[in-house]
């Protein structure tokens, strides 16, 4: 793919994240969620780093439970959030990353540096519109490049004899 320049995980995923905070409540959960329009977020602690990630679905059963079960306790994310988290890599290209996602069955994941230092968070439509990209761009490549040049018999022979195409072949 000459010229063709394969995008990294880093070039690819938000670097302004939406993230929560342990002492976030539920609800400051659902209203993040809400205004923001998203349906996960990191996890992370006073120094940025990663501590923990936390879903919708982590967010139904606890709504779940509080409203079948437990009516006056509404637990805290850090008391709902997984803190075995995967991370993406940073320099992974667009493949790498999509083997991640595929292999791991995530939709999302956050980007973090050696510090464990949230950089950025990249999702799986991100994946596919930069996969998009990369397509199009291959295409445009292919159709700008000159198309091949038939030569003729003499030509063919009046190179071979002039030594500028090698005639062991």
């Amino acid at each position: 793919m000459n010229n063709i320049k394969i995008p990294k995980a880093k070039e690819i995923g938000h670097s302004k994240v939406i993230t929560l905070k342990e002492d976030n409540s539920a609800f400051e959960m659902i209203s993040i969620f809400e205004k923001f329009n998203i349906s996960s977020a990191p996890v992370i602690n006073e120094c940025c780093e990663v501590v923990g990630f936390v879903a919708e679905g982590d967010l139904f059963k606890v709504l779940e439970e509080s409203l079948f079960f437990d009516e006056q306790r509404i637990p805290n994310v850090g008391e709902i959030m997984e803190t075995k988290v995967l991370f993406a890599k940073p320099d992974w290209n667009i493949f790498e990353l999509d083997d991640f996602f595929t292999f791991n069955n995530l939709r999302c994941a956050p980007i973090v540096d050696s510090e464990n230092i949230l950089i950025s968070f990249v999702t799986k439509k991100q994946l596919f519109k930069s996969l998009v990209n990369l397509t199009k761009d291959r295409f445009v490549h292919i159709k700008n490049q000159n198309e091949p040049v038939e030569l003729s018999m003499y030509q063919k022979v009046g190179n071979i004899l002039e030594g500028r195409i090698d005639n062991k072949n």
